[in-house]
């Protein structure tokens, strides 16, 4: 068994944590929108806040594609 099928293996382990994820990753988008909308454009924390975006969005890309090519990858049993 390769490496690379060890750690499918334990990322279709740990998929039950992946709404867990799911929910946390929505909940802190939620709140950087807000600090955009109600954020004053040209300051320090909205390009902080816009930063913070761009990483939930890569991150929530990231996992997504992890949990769901581990779903397409696991073997029938």
């Amino acid at each position: 068994m390769s490496w690379i099928d060890v750690f499918w293996a334990h990322v279709y382990d740990h998929r039950q944590y992946g709404w867990l994820l799911f929910v946390l990753l929505v909940f802190l988008s939620l709140l950087t929108v807000l600090s955009l909308v109600f954020g004053k454009s040209g300051t320090t924390s909205y390009t902080i806040s816009i930063v913070n975006l761009g990483l939930i969005l890569f991150v929530g890309l990231l996992v997504g594609t992890l949990f769901g090519y581990s779903h397409y990858r696991r073997p029938n049993e």
